[in-house]
């Protein structure tokens, strides 16, 4: 199984990943099953008008969410730069190490 986080995906499961995909496009063609994450929902006339830069095409995906800051700490371009800080404090010895990570993350920022 592979799962990827792509910049943008239409209801169709289309993905595009902006920049480098390393190894995203290797990684969605041998998994037997692929599932997406991505920064926002497009209207597929948004996709159609550049095909060359879809990364993952639909029928390869098996299921897909909008997952907003869904590669942090990491970076997703256009969206985002790495999050030094929070890789930083991620790396640092203690038992709560990764708790603290984890409460520091978007999705309970927003909370």
């Amino acid at each position: 199984m592979a799962v990827i986080h792509a910049a943008e995906i239409d209801e169709q499961g289309n993905a595009r990943v902006y920049g480098s995909p390393f190894w995203d496009h290797p990684l969605t063609r041998a998994a037997k099953r692929v599932l997406v994450t991505a920064e926002k929902l497009v209207p597929t006339d948004r996709l159609r008008e550049q095909p060359e830069l879809t990364l993952v095409p639909g029928f390869l995906v098996e299921a897909a969410a909008v997952v907003p800051g869904g590669a942090w700490p990491g970076s997703m371009h256009p969206y985002y730069d790495i999050d030094y800080p929070a890789v930083e404090k991620y790396l640092e010895d203690g038992e709560d190490a990764l708790m603290r990570h984890l409460s520091a993350a978007p999705e309970c920022a927003q909370a």
